[in-house]
């Protein structure tokens, strides 16, 4: 998965990235600053009830920015600073997502069982 991340944890002033599934679970995170409290801790649904329609939003802090981008199985997040280049951020983040749904439509075949063999009519 880091593989994955590894073009917007490139660009200049992203301190880092997490990738939470629709579940709040986090399958991915990765940062170049230290947090003041651990990642796991926060509750990630307030992102689903907070803005339900949103494909993409940006919080603004006074020394950093968030920035959420929906995917259909989940929720990238980007921490950065108030000067990172968002259009590379929100570039790389639309390049990752084809990635991240081929990665969740994976993960759903492997859940179905012995009946992933066989093909209805």
């Amino acid at each position: 998965m880091k593989e994955l991340f590894k073009e917007i944890l490139g660009v200049e002033n992203v301190y880092g990235a997490v990738y939470v599934e629709s579940d709040g679970k986090i399958a991915f995170q990765d940062f170049s600053v230290a947090l003041t409290k651990p990642i796991e801790s926060v509750d990630w649904s307030f992102l689903v009830t907070t803005f339900p329609e949103a494909r993409e939003f940006t919080l603004v802090y006074e020394m950093r920015r968030i920035y959420v981008r929906r995917a259909s199985t989940g929720f990238i997040v980007v921490l950065m600073g108030l000067v990172a280049p968002i259009s590379m951020v929100r570039l790389n983040c639309e390049s990752l997502l084809p990635a991240l749904e081929k990665q969740g439509q994976a993960g759903a075949a492997q859940g179905k069982g012995f009946m992933r063999f066989f093909k209805r009519k």
